[in-house]
């Protein structure tokens, strides 16, 4: 099965690529693989650094934060906090991603509507 970043050929497939990338690692740290943690942890800002840079242009690319967002806020006993010590800048990234992919299409409308 193809990977989202391989299904589509938008201009944040490089990102959305990144955003698996992402997870991946931050996957690894949490379960506690690799004999240096450190290592892993340098390697999940690096990337998070990264990611927290882009402005997604596609619904894709939103969806692709939001995805991450998601995840950061999922709690070992299955609840969700999307307060910004689990969260990080997260769901900011992706509010403005949403306003400002709707924005393009609504063709100046104002934030309301």
């Amino acid at each position: 099965m193809k990977t989202e970043a391989e299904t589509t050929t938008s201009t944040d497939a490089a990102m959305i690529a990144l955003c698996a990338e992402y997870r991946a690692v931050l996957d690894r740290y949490d379960a506690g693989e690799g004999p240096d943690g450190k290592g892993l942890w340098d390697d999940v800002m690096r990337l998070r650094n990264r990611l927290e840079e882009w402005e997604p242009q596609t619904i894709e690319g939103v969806v692709a934060l939001a995805r991450i967002a998601m995840h950061e806020a999922q709690q070992p006993d299955g609840s969700e906090n999307f307060g910004d010590s689990f969260t990080g800048a997260w769901p900011e990234l992706v509010v403005r991603g949403v306003l400002r992919v709707a924005g393009r299409a609504q063709m100046g409308r104002g934030v309301g509507g």
